[in-house]
């Protein structure tokens, strides 16, 4: 008679079941233990969430562009420039009157443009602190999103530098516009602005030379002349600068929140 019985395998108990081979393992992914499961993708942080909403700071808090910030940084801009208009305007009526002062001891009647230009300070002063807080929000927002925009508050302390601040300004506001300001509306507008100070600064302080510091007689009234065409020379100066202003700040505004 013929045994058909199989074989045991080696090591094997007579009449007992071989045990199942392993189930062939998953290939792991590179960096990762062998038959461990992959993590769950890392959450991004808040202002990185882009895609699926509005870009947020590391507190979870919306980020938003001053925009109300910045149109009351163009408003005050808009009023210096206007007074500055104004001023030129009657430039040539104020010198006029200003000679005949010189020239009899007294005023016949009052520089009309000289007392407006005296609204120009608190304005300015207003442009400033407006200026200051539209920028410290764009700074604030670009360091939310993971940026350092350098020095801080450089854009705002920048103006009270004498010359390096023309340099200093613009390079913080590119900066805390996130490199989107363009340079051509940087440089514009600080040197159109640079030119409409001056301008005006040499008018009202050229008049001043044309009495003698000794005797406080009129010597040079051409000095009291030059008044009014150094001013006409600045307004469109200033109109201009005005007018690259807002297209920087606006510019800046709605770009600075881009990756």
């Amino acid at each position: 008679m013929t045994d058909n019985t199989e074989p045991t395998p080696p090591g094997i108990i007579p009449g007992a079941q071989p045990p199942a081979p392993p189930a062939p393992a998953s290939a792991s992914a590179p960096g990762l233990i062998p038959g461990a499961a992959a993590p769950a993708d890392a959450t991004p942080a808040p202002w990185q969430q882009s895609t699926t909403g509005p870009l947020r700071d590391p507190r979870g808090n919306p980020l938003t562009a001053p925009t109300s910030l910045s149109w009351a940084l163009i408003g005050s801009a808009g009023a210096y420039t206007l007074i500055g208009l104004v001023v030129a305007s009657l430039a040539g009526n104020d010198a006029a009157v200003l000679l005949d002062a010189l020239e009899t001891g007294e005023f016949a009647s009052l520089p009309v443009g000289l007392l407006i230009s005296l609204l120009s300070t608190p304005v300015l002063i207003l442009s400033f602190i407006a200026y200051g807080l539209w920028a410290g929000r764009m700074r604030g927002n670009r360091v939310a999103m993971g940026d350092k925009p350098g020095l801080a508050g450089v854009e705002w302390w920048g103006w009270f530098v004498p010359l390096v601040g023309l340099v200093l300004v613009p390079m913080g506001l590119r900066r805390v516009s996130g490199h989107k300001a363009p340079v051509g509306l940087l440089v514009g507008w600080m040197a159109s602005w640079t030119v409409a100070q001056a301008l005006s600064g040499i008018a009202g302080a050229v008049p001043s030379f044309a009495i003698d510091a000794t005797s406080g007689e009129l010597v040079r009234p051409e000095l009291v002349d030059a008044y009014a065409p150094l001013m006409w020379a600045s307004a469109p100066v200033l109109v201009l600068a005005l007018v690259l202003f807002v297209l920087l700040i606006r510019r800046s505004t709605t770009a600075h929140l881009e990756p």
